[in-house]
């Protein structure tokens, strides 16, 4: 019978597809931690 190929395209499934994801896992790390830093809305009460 003919060799399994995975969804993305490679035998193991750890093809170049793999690859693609970092942009996006540093882009939303970004974000994440942004949403981190920022003060929050109580902060303009506490501020009052």
């Amino acid at each position: 019978m003919g060799a399994q190929v995975s969804v993305h395209g490679a035998a193991d499934g750890y093809g170049s597809v793999s690859g693609d994801y970092w942009p996006e896992f540093a882009r939303m790390a970004v974000v994440n931690l942004l949403a981190v830093v920022s003060p929050g809305p109580d902060f303009a009460i506490v501020l009052k």
